[in-house]
């Protein structure tokens, strides 16, 4: 049994609520909508609403909580309603004010928390005083919400009490028939909602109900594409999101003396940070890896969202428009009818493709038994495939969070002078205001079809958001979630599976840093080269360069003048200056410091993608999978191989702690990676390993070639390589190059279109030419070859369920 908080009288319940959350200093919050602090659900908004989308948010403080439909309104827990939302109002008041969805989401994480807390029988928040506690949470969550809380042990609670007969399975009406309630299933299980399940306890909940009640369309759909997710990845969490979960305890720690009723009893933050603790439970986990997109499946997915925009859009919008123009006054039996006809002829042939599209109706038909039939209807491929292929693109060419790809507008491409395309759009955090990012032609093309495909809808309804769509039938609303049409176009797509035989389950916040991974690994896959035809102005290395470089400018100068808008601000309080005067200073000094603090993102992500891509190289070099030459892959080499010796000494003198090479092995790489750097040389010759320190810049031999030709002070003067100097000749003998089987592949084929070229039957100088450059580039890798070495030891890695 667990008992679901403290004992308390309804009369203490009520008079400590209102002592508590009446006597906050700030009864009337510019960013509570409507109602009061009093009322159980909180209407929040901090978002300009013609800005962004979905501005507002509805807090739930009486949410279930408890196993059996307790709520958090309920007597037993007049602490932890109080504790919620004491957390949400010091999250919206200053110094935090976060914007209300991310307040939204931590308050969510804290009912996960208490819900832990009582499933343990636990009574108090103050209880949570043992680090074990903090570490065991942390690393359950670490799998997903639903593990935390005990979601098997849920899932088996409730379907034990449906067997002996002590629960009845709800059903409600729906299109005609009975279908089970899952929402009233979620509310006993004492949980918000039945997809914070860990994803295999919810496909055996919805097949053991599906028994005995029918399921709704969309269980049935997901159920059909569970067996393609990868287990292990199914519901691990993003080291960002874990973050923001361990964020909760360390909020409510520097918060405790505004919840004296009952203060969290554990700092588990005393020597590091939410963020540094995420990421020690990440690198121990067994795969050694954030969840970030392997490659070669991102890859593919991309090159069919590609063809999709590109090849398959315009036949969609065609149909789509010949659909609308059938009239939505005449008998259903009639309108069918013109529907079949204009879908008669419709087809979409080509990779990732659908196998097979209804052909007798606008919407998925169903067998007998009323279960969706395994054919994708047009409905699909209008308004949940296609709309998937072009937020494909804008979330990996522009590196925009869900929330801001869903909050761009009809108007969101321009064009600057040069006729350079940029995306304007909402950014989400830390500037929640409108920038401007620059854009390959491919998002422009994305964003094009999203404006044609969604015309209709913003007609109808007055609105401008380009994620907005509406079906060409009478009465056929569409209502389009990002996160749950992506496992849908990956499994229509066929994107392969893993090295393990499982199959990535990608999310939206995955493509955040695929820009820099596209940058890494553009020479190692050739979908990647592939790509160039559609990405038209695409270039990799500019992107770099405004990531890093510009962003390090903008940064400093955003800085400078963020410490001048404070000084006129000290100044002008100094001065006794008007109130009004006094805000509008401190409103611009807050402005800089958050578009500093934006800037200083957009660089840190574009590190975090460098990091992720270079584990992977070293990772496969450690293992023996993949080759390293050069003068700086033979120094790797042997960093790798002191790593590898120590990973196995630590594993040998502590037995017992149960570790294993590989897993030491992944926490040394990490540090490696972080401190050492090498970027891809934009011909695909090789990788640079030089870094900006000066004493490494002066031996830079592309520096040294581009002092030869403009002058000695390029070398004091340098803060990074200028690969516009690299050349075989040039990075044939300079110490910092590091080349990749990708880079030999590379080499080996331009020597061939080199030695074809100089058969031509143009002039002999032409001949030479091409004969000079295929031996320059034979000498180059006969260098690196003759400089090798084989690995002297590989990491040992452990067999894999």
């Amino acid at each position: 049994m667990h008992s679901d908080n403290a004992r308390t009288s309804p009369r203490t319940q009520l008079s400590l609520h209102e002592r508590l959350i009446g006597a906050l200093p700030n009864q009337s919050p510019r960013w509570l909508i409507k109602g009061t602090l009093l009322d159980h659900t909180w209407q929040v908004a901090t978002e300009d609403p013609n800005l962004k989308r979905n501005a507002e948010h509805f807090i739930e403080h009486a949410v279930p909580i408890g196993y059996g439909g307790r709520r958090l309104s309920h007597v037993e827990h007049a602490l932890d309603i109080v504790t919620s939302k004491l957390f949400s109002y010091t999250q919206l008041e200053p110094p935090y004010s976060v914007a209300a969805g991310t307040a939204f989401q931590n308050t969510l994480m804290l009912h996960n928390l208490m819900r832990w807390r009582i499933w343990l029988d636990l009574p108090r928040m103050q209880d949570l005083n043992n680090e074990d506690l903090f570490l065991v949470h942390g690393a359950a969550f670490k799998q997903g919400a639903g593990v935390a809380i005990g979601g098997w042990d849920r899932v088996n609670r409730l379907l034990q009490e449906v067997q002996e007969g002590a629960y009845e399975i709800p059903t409600r009406g729906k299109h005609g028939a009975s279908v089970v309630g899952l929402d009233e299933l979620a509310a006993h299980m004492g949980i918000a909602h039945l997809r914070v399940l860990p994803a295999n306890a919810y496909g055996h909940l919805l097949r053991a109900v599906g028994e005995r009640h029918r399921l709704g369309p969309k269980s049935e759909a997901w159920l059909s594409r569970l067996d393609r997710a990868a287990p292990e990845r199914q519901a691990e969490v993003s080291l960002s999101t874990l973050t923001n979960f361990l964020q909760v305890w360390q909020h409510l720690w520097a918060n405790r003396a505004v919840m004296k009723h009952d203060p969290i009893g554990y700092n588990p933050f005393q020597d590091q940070s939410p963020r540094q603790r995420a990421t020690e439970f990440l690198v121990e986990a067994d795969e050694g890896r954030t969840g970030s997109i392997p490659s070669a499946q991102a890859c593919f997915l991309i090159d069919r969202a590609l063809r999709w925009v590109f090849e398959y859009a315009p036949a969609i919008l065609e149909t789509l428009k010949c659909l609308r123009a059938v009239p939505g006054n005449v008998p259903n039996r009639a309108q069918r009818k013109l529907v079949v006809e204009v879908l008669a002829n419709f087809q979409l042939s080509g990779p990732g493709a659908p196998e097979r599209i209804a052909r007798d109706g606008f919407f998925r038909t169903s067998n007998a038994n009323g279960q969706a039939e395994s054919v994708t209807s047009f409905r699909e491929v209008a308004f949940d495939l296609l709309p998937t292929a072009c937020a494909i693109l804008i979330a990996t060419f522009s590196a925009r969070r869900k929330e801001e790809i869903n909050s761009l507008q009809h108007d969101c491409v321009v064009r600057d002078a040069e006729g350079e395309p940029w995306l304007v759009t909402w950014i989400e955090k830390l500037l929640q205001d409108i920038d401007r990012i620059p854009i390959p032609e491919c998002v422009v093309r994305a964003v094009e079809v999203l404006v044609e495909l969604g015309e209709h809808a913003r007609e109808a309804r007055g609105e401008k958001w380009l994620f907005l769509f509406k079906g060409p039938l009478r009465e056929d609303p569409v209502h389009y979630q990002f996160d749950e049409a992506l496992k849908h176009f990956a499994d229509v797509v066929g994107v392969p599976p893993l090295e393990n035989g499982n199959f990535w389950t990608f999310k939206p916040h995955q493509f955040r840093r695929f820009f820099a991974i596209v940058y890494y690994h553009r020479f190692r896959y050739r979908s990647l080269t592939a790509l160039s035809a559609f990405l038209k102005h695409f270039n990799p290395g500019v992107t770099r360069r405004y990531v890093t470089e510009a962003a390090k400018g903008a940064l400093a100068r955003l800085r400078e003048e963020a410490e001048a808008a404070m000084q006129r601000h000290a100044e002008a309080k100094a001065a006794r200056a008007s109130a009004e005067r006094l805000s509008a200073l401190k409103a611009s000094a807050d402005a800089y410091k958050r578009a500093a603090a934006f800037t200083k993102q957009r660089a840190a992500d574009f590190d975090e993608g460098r990091i992720d891509a270079e584990f992977e190289r070293c990772f496969a070099v450690a293992t023996g999978a993949e080759q390293m030459l050069g003068p700086r892959g033979e120094w790797c080499k042997r960093q790798l191989e002191e790593m590898i010796l120590d990973a196995r000494r630590n594993v040998e003198l502590e037995p017992e702690r149960g570790l294993s090479e590989e897993k030491v092995f992944n926490k040394l790489l990490y540090q490696f990676v972080g401190a050492h750097a090498f970027e891809p040389v934009p011909n695909g010759y090789c990788y640079c390993g030089c870094g900006s320190d000066a004493s490494e810049l002066r031996r830079a031999a592309c520096l040294i070639e581009k002092a030869a030709a403009v002058g000695p002070e390029v070398l004091e003067t340098a803060t990074a390589p200028d690969h516009a100097y690299a050349t075989p000749d040039v990075c044939g003998g300079c110490a910092w190059t590091i080349q990749m089987s990708e880079n030999r592949s590379m080499l080996e084929e331009q020597i061939i279109v080199h030695l074809r070229q100089a058969q031509r039957p143009v002039s002999e100088h032409f001949s030479q030419a091409h004969m000079a450059q295929a031996e320059r580039i034979r000498q180059f890798l006969a260098k690196c070859t003759d400089e090798a070495r084989p690995m002297s030891v590989t990491l040992r890695r452990r067999p894999r369920a």
